[in-house]
């Protein structure tokens, strides 16, 4: 059945992120892998994993994909009041903006919850959530694939940086992705491809 899904949405754009990096050893093989298949992603980083290895995070910054803020702690939202928020927002956007250079533009909450007044301490940042959670990593790595591979057009997948069976199954989600003809994609290349599409 999941593989009858996936064929009927061939010619669809993807966008691939990853959160809780960078890890020490994960983020590594996860940018070669995505170099070896000529695709970005999207890093949601954590600040305090950022700051311990900056160097990761210039290497997501080089290889051509894109960086967003996860917290610096990566607590719950809903536990935090706005001033904490704040801070967490705050002092991640900055440290990962001095570290690579670029402006961060997206930010994912840990475990994607947040109450809604929790968007006035976002600092112009735009939240963004998943609409596939792989589950990975609680799964093996046939069942991330198989969850990645019933993505539709303009799905969101949700994986995580330090994650071993993340890193078996990776290949062979993109190997299936390019015998089908559907694109994995950063979350700004899916925002303009879509946004191009609409205004066609």
């Amino acid at each position: 059945m999941l593989l009858f899904a996936a064929n009927a949405f061939a010619g669809a754009k993807v966008a691939l992120t990853f959160d809780d990096g960078p890890h020490p050893y994960y983020t590594e093989k996860i940018l070669e892998i995505l170099d070896s298949y000529s695709v970005k992603g999207t890093f949601f980083l954590v600040g305090k994993q950022a700051e311990k290895y900056p160097q990761l995070v210039r290497a997501i910054r080089d290889a051509g994909c894109e960086i967003g803020n996860h917290t610096y702690n990566h607590p719950r939202l809903i536990h935090l009041n706005a001033e904490e928020i704040r801070k967490e927002v705050e002092s991640t956007t900055k440290l990962l903006e001095n570290i690579s250079g670029e402006k961060i533009k997206y930010f994912r909450p840990p475990g994607g919850r947040y109450y809604f007044d929790t968007l006035e301490n976002m600092e112009g940042l735009e939240i963004i959530l998943w609409t596939i959670n792989t589950d990975d990593i609680y799964k093996p790595a046939h069942k991330i694939y198989e969850e990645s591979i019933a993505a539709e057009d303009g799905d969101i997948i949700l994986l995580h940086s330090g994650v071993a069976q993340t890193i078996t199954a990776l290949p062979r989600i993109l190997n299936y992705f390019r015998s089908k003809g559907i694109t994995a994609l950063s979350i700004s290349e899916l925002h303009k491809l879509k946004s191009a599409e609409f205004f066609e």
